[in-house]
């Protein structure tokens, strides 16, 4: 079977019937397809004392601030980043289409760059733009009241 992406996920949201985008078994799914497609986070680190995701807008200034108690996070647990324009519009999007258009082993690095501000090079492809816009989707669908937006899989905002 194909796996699912959050563009996918979020399809199915305007189909009548269907569980509200709250419902935590929507957000499981979510998040988890997310992750496993590859396209629509950034893991920054591997840990073993569980995994945290980040809902992250680069232009934030929250966000900025927070990033030095994310390397912490990151020291012991698996931290996946879902990168979001919701602060910053056009100016975050587009680092961000950028650091989704490149390989998977270097988006750790650009992210680190592009959360202080800095520049990184690399085209800015329609799918890396497509999957920003869906992260934004599911960062408003959610519900989430602002970034960072820190949460594990039990729904917990840390």
């Amino acid at each position: 079977p194909r796996s699912r992406g959050l563009g996918d996920v979020y399809k199915r949201q305007n189909i009548p019937g269907l569980p509200k985008p709250t419902d935590p078994k929507i957000v499981r799914e979510a998040i988890k397809a997310g992750v496993a497609t590859g396209k629509y986070s950034v893991k920054l680190s591997e840990g073993a004392k569980g995994t945290v995701y980040v809902f992250s807008d680069p232009s934030c200034p929250h966000c900025q601030k927070f990033e030095p108690e994310l390397e912490q996070l990151a020291a012991d647990h698996t931290v996946e980043i879902f990168p979001v324009s919701v602060i910053g519009g056009e100016g975050s999007a587009k680092p961000i289409a950028q650091m989704l258009c490149a390989p998977i082993e270097q988006r750790a690095s650009m992210w680190k760059a592009i959360a202080k501000g800095r520049p990184i090079d690399g085209p800015v492809c329609e799918e890396g733009l497509t999957h920003v816009r869906a992260n934004d989707q599911v960062f408003r669908k959610l519900q989430f009241l602002g970034t960072p937006t820190v949460i594990n899989l039990s729904l917990i905002h840390i």
